[in-house]
């Protein structure tokens, strides 16, 4: 993520992180460039754009890298921003969730064909 949130323009395939690599410190200037590409706030700058798409978030409730949060707060700002979109939480972490896809890629696809615009 840091390579396409804060890349380097002085220095090609060079990055900045967040954080101060030795104490371990919030480098605000970092974090701030990080915020402008956080999905669950770029959502209501976004709903326009949004409101023409298919919206599918699917995400399990023991997700080990804690990404349930995020996507509940992405299903948040999609409600609040009243852009149509569908929420699924499975009972489930981040693996072996594969058959997770027998919904999502139909409904996607029956969508990029033109079948449910």
């Amino acid at each position: 993520m840091s390579a396409f949130y804060s890349p380097r323009t002085d220095a090609p395939g060079k990055f900045d992180l967040p954080f101060d690599q030795k104490t371990g410190l919030l480098e605000l200037s970092n974090w701030e460039r990080w915020l402008a590409h956080d999905p669950a706030r770029t959502v209501r700058s976004n709903a326009e754009l949004l409101r023409k798409k298919k919206v599918i978030l699917q995400v399990g409730k023991h997700d080990e890298f804690s990404i349930n949060i995020g996507i509940q707060s992405m299903h948040d700002s999609l409600a609040e921003a009243g852009v149509p979109h569908e929420y699924h939480e499975y009972d489930e972490g981040h693996f072996s969730i594969d058959y997770l896809y027998e919904y999502s890629l139909p409904s996607l696809i029956s969508y990029l064909s033109g079948n449910d615009k």
